[in-house]
């Protein structure tokens, strides 16, 4: 009984460890706590944050080298439902809420691919973020994504919203902007 009790012990104390990390803990001086800026052999960068639910799901922009001015916005959800490949370059209805203020998108299927046995992703992709979304990501604290139709599509999805948090974004993008530059 002992045992089994310390070994319970340190799974939770592990797992309590990994939540701490992963969670919006204000560490003074840091920057980009929740944000990071990744680049691709082909030359594409991504400035992107995980999901508070299944931290899988990302909400990002990115850019391109051949276009640095041209800011695009992705969101990316899995499921672990089998997704008809006929809705490529269909569009989902999302509710985008930023603190209090709520928006609506439509953003486009790019990408389905599935990466195991039981789970595919769905890559949603706008070629150019609107300029009113993007000052209020600059502007806001946290992000909520939801699917919100076309009634057909979401049956695709078991979870079909996400919060993500926004601090470190501006940081993010300013660094997105500066290595496209150099590029």
């Amino acid at each position: 009984m002992t045992k089994n009790f310390f070994r319970l012990l340190i799974i939770l104390m592990l797992c309590f460890n990994y939540s701490l990390s992963k969670s919006n803990i204000n560490v003074p001086g840091a920057k980009n706590i929740d944000w990071e800026v990744v680049k691709f052999e082909n030359g594409m960068i991504k400035a992107t944050t995980h999901g508070c639910g299944l931290w899988a799901h990302e909400f990002a922009v990115a850019k391109k080298k051949e276009n640095c001015s041209q800011t695009l916005h992705a969101v990316i959800f899995y499921t672990d439902k089998k997704v008809d490949q006929s809705i490529i370059n269909k569009y989902m209805n999302f509710q985008i809420t930023i603190d209090n203020k709520t928006f609506f998108r439509k953003i486009q299927i790019r990408i389905i691919e599935p990466v195991s046995l039981l789970r595919t992703q769905v890559i949603f992709l706008n070629e150019q973020i609107d300029d009113w979304l993007f000052e209020a990501l600059k502007n806001g604290k946290n992000v909520k994504v939801e699917m919100i139709g076309p009634q057909e599509y979401l049956k695709f999805f078991v979870l079909q919203e996400e919060k993500f948090s926004l601090a470190g974004f501006n940081d993010s993008v300013i660094k997105a902007n500066k290595i496209c530059r150099e590029n």
